[in-house]
């Protein structure tokens, strides 16, 4: 069980860092009238593959158990 509530915190932490940062520059761009940073729009792509990375190596080490 200890494993399963850090997989929860970890992934809930990442999204809630990655929401702050993507609706922070979309607020800043559209009060700004620029466009939508592409470094953050790459950063989103990177975090949500490593996200799958971290429950796919969590649920496969959990079947390797069993």
């Amino acid at each position: 069980m200890g494993k399963e509530k850090v997989i929860i915190i970890l992934v809930g932490g990442l999204v809630a860092i990655l929401a702050f940062i993507v609706i922070g520059d979309f607020a800043l761009a559209f009060s700004t009238g620029r466009s939508i940073n592409e470094g953050v729009i790459n950063l989103l792509q990177t975090s949500i593959a490593g996200i799958v990375g971290i429950v796919g190596g969590y649920f496969g080490s959990k079947q390797k158990k069993r």
